[in-house]
């Protein structure tokens, strides 16, 4: 009645219809090697138990294809209608069925157009934090959950915000995840990432980490009842950054009216300048004096622009 694909045992299994057509394909693609007929001794190929069992109906016939052992030779034995002949055969039928329904499931995905992350929220048990990106005024990466905003380094935060937008979301263990098996009635982490596309547009969305297990953690789309194990190292990076690598180095502590000489080379000719203070006394208009400091720069004899040569300065200070 669709047109598409579904699971007949479970109509709320979410199916992706290419992959199940992949499959379909797989089923009428096989290629026999060689002809074993007349076998008696099943389980030398691996049929006395098939590892897999696929039933293929078209509008007018069914075939039954039982998959037995693979070979070195990337081929795999293969029997038909229960028949006691047995095939040595090549195709994908030998293969794509054994990742099992896991395997069909339409599985989610990052939003294909983040252009730029602004804003990453983390709330666990180990700690929440809230990271924000400002532009114009003072730009950077700050964190913005304390009573100060603190500026952290951008690289350190980039390596932080990848963690979660670029998470490994292909191995699905289910696509009913509303009971607490899986972590999710009470979540280790929820991470909420918000971006904006190459249109200018905002988004966001949540991931939540539950329970840990041997080979990683679960994790879902807040809201979805598709479930995911992941590896557990972008789950660790976010719940427990590194605070102390991600404040900016300060390359130089330097006061530009503390500096006594200036030694520059440019296209292999060396300058030294020199910073002096001049105090003199000057006239007011009503005959009193005042003592007035000067900065003077000098470079081989010649006075330079003092405002031009501290104007100059500045980015060595900004280091």
């Amino acid at each position: 009645d669709t047109d598409a694909w579904g699971n007949a045992d479970d109509p709320f299994c979410p199916v992706d219809d290419a992959r199940a057509e992949d499959l379909a394909r797989a089923a009428v693609s096989v290629e026999a090697e060689a002809v074993i007929p007349g076998v008696t001794e099943l389980s030398d190929y691996g049929l006395a138990s098939p590892a897999v069992t696929v039933v293929a109906a078209t509008e007018g016939s069914l075939a039954r294809y039982d998959i037995g052992n693979m070979t070195a030779a990337g081929t795999f034995y293969l029997r038909m209608n229960g028949e006691s002949t047995v095939y040595e055969a090549r195709g994908e039928l030998g293969s794509a069925f054994r990742t099992g329904l896991a395997g069909i499931v339409r599985l989610e995905g990052m939003p294909a157009d983040i252009h730029r992350v602004t804003g990453l929220t983390v709330a666990s048990e180990a700690g929440d934090y809230a990271l924000t990106c400002r532009t114009g005024e003072a730009p950077g990466w700050y964190r913005t959950d304390g009573t100060e905003p603190v500026l952290l380094d951008e690289e350190q935060v980039r390596r932080l915000y990848e963690s979660a937008t670029e998470i490994e979301l292909t191995r699905c263990v289910t696509w009913d995840g509303s009971s607490g098996e899986y972590g999710f009635d009470e979540p280790q982490a929820a991470v909420t990432v918000t971006y904006e596309d190459r249109a200018g547009n905002t988004g966001s969305f949540t991931l939540e980490f539950g329970d840990y297990a041997e080979e990683g953690v679960y994790a879902r789309f807040a809201g979805s009842s598709l479930v995911y194990l992941t590896p557990a190292a972008a789950a660790d990076e976010l719940m427990y950054p590194r605070w102390e690598a991600m404040q900016p180095a300060a390359v130089l502590s330097l006061r530009t009216e503390a500096i006594a000489k200036l030694r520059v080379r440019l296209e292999d000719r060396g300058y030294e300048i020199v910073r002096l203070e001049e105090t003199t006394e000057r006239a007011l208009g009503d005959g009193s004096t005042v003592s007035v400091t000067d900065v003077i720069y000098s470079c081989n004899g010649w006075v330079l622009d003092t405002n031009r040569v501290e104007a100059w300065l500045e980015p060595l200070a900004d280091l």
